[in-house]
């Protein structure tokens, strides 16, 4: 079989016989794999990657061997060092065994990550905003209310004053609070992007 095409592909082509082999790489399983070639043509898996056989990939590799049936998931791989990949893979039966095309997916998988967060952090502004913005704005209406239910004494007028000037410096407050966090929710946003 020439590899000629597969070999330059940017996505992950492999071929795996029923014995977990690697019976072809191309450039890119290569690479990602932070072997040479030559470690891994002729080797199981298994031996490759000890205790890779525990894992929910090998459990769908080995359904897909059994049933002889396709498969496409999403796998997160944690090489030796702690770092991890995200793959989705593509999993196709042949009569030797298996086809695996893999798509490095780690950028859009952190993105998903970092998206999450920014989602919990409008959560927390909009929960910020409808506490901390309607308590000043509802003591300002109650005032407004208090003042045109009739005549106020010089006393209760100062009293007003005084609730009204709190009131407006806790708004302000808030309103350079939230404008602060919405930068930072800006920042990382744009971090994402």
């Amino acid at each position: 079989m020439n590899h000629e095409v597969t070999d330059h592909l940017k996505e992950g082509f492999q071929i795996i016989s029923k014995d977990w082999r690697y019976v072809y790489l191309n450039d890119a399983v290569v690479v990602h794999s932070r072997f040479k070639r030559e470690e891994l043509i002729g080797r199981k898996m298994v031996d490759v990657y000890p205790g890779i056989e525990k894992t929910k990939m090998f459990e769908v590799l080995e359904h897909c061997m059994e049933n002889h049936l396709s498969a496409n998931f999403e796998n997160e791989f944690e090489y030796p060092d702690g770092l991890k990949l995200w793959f989705e893979l593509r999993v196709q039966p042949y009569d030797d065994g298996l086809i695996i095309l893999s798509i490095d997916i780690t950028s859009r998988k952190n993105n998903e990550v970092l998206r999450s967060g920014y989602v919990k952090e409008l959560e927390s502004l909009i929960d910020y905003t409808s506490h901390h913005i309607r308590q000043p704005v509802t003591k300002i209406l109650g005032i407004k209310g208090y003042a045109e239910s009739g005549e106020l004494s010089r006393e209760d007028l100062l009293k007003l004053c005084e609730i009204l000037n709190k009131s407006i410096l806790d708004l302000d407050h808030v309103t350079r609070n939230l404008t602060e966090r919405m930068l930072e929710v800006k920042a990382k946003t744009q971090a994402v992007d």
